[in-house]
């Protein structure tokens, strides 16, 4: 099937300026329609008698026309298909997370078939990965300055034990106000703790 319509290069022929690629493939009016594969055949191989019979490939198998995809996009050198989605109104992307996943779990997803985020929810899921990481990290910041400042290594957790109730405040607000937890709510609780850690430094 390939030799007959796959254009497959089988030689290249080179003259004194060019080089030119010989395809095999077979003749234009065989491979215009699918009628031109009535006139495919296959070796059967030994038939008994020490000949090496053809069997046509209508006899062996079955074809019809039918619509087909134009090009097949793929991920990873997988076949794979995106789905786009909008968040309704008072949907937040968490929300939609734990909906798309219980949905794959009621259809019962094969165990072939894979799934993964992308766009504005894949880097919300990274931005989750790294929440914790961060929040250390801005903990550690401040309490090395504060160590630098007072000369000490007991009075900065002084100050860093207030951090707690600065954060209950703002997870607080967050909800009267009906504010998602994204990536900006938690870089204003990261600016909440430096504004807790000057205002300490200032009383003291």
């Amino acid at each position: 099937m390939y030799n007959a319509f796959g254009q497959s290069e089988v030689s290249i022929i080179y003259t004194q300026l060019n080089q030119y690629y010989v395809v095999l493939e077979v003749a234009p009016e065989y491979w215009q329609s699918p009628e031109g594969l009535k006139y495919i055949y296959l070796r059967s191989g030994n038939t008994g008698s020490g000949a090496i019979g053809n069997v046509p490939l209508s006899s062996i198998a079955s074809y019809q026309s039918s619509t087909t995809p134009l090009a097949v996009n793929h991920t990873s050198l997988f076949p794979s298909v995106t789905v786009s989605f909008n968040l309704a109104n008072g949907v937040s992307l968490s929300d939609a997370t734990q909906r798309i996943a219980q949905m794959q779990q009621r259809l019962g997803t094969p165990s072939t078939i894979r799934g993964f985020f992308a766009g504005t929810l894949l880097a919300y899921q990274q931005s989750l990965d790294s929440e914790k990481a961060l929040i250390a990290i801005a903990l550690l910041s401040v309490y090395i300055v504060l160590g630098i400042l007072y000369e000490s290594l007991v009075h900065p957790l002084t100050i860093i034990s207030t951090i707690p109730s600065a954060s209950v405040g703002a997870m607080l607000a967050l909800m009267l106000f009906n504010i998602d937890l994204n990536v900006i709510s938690i870089i204003g609780i990261i600016l909440l703790i430096g504004i807790v850690k000057k205002k300490r430094h200032h009383d003291d």
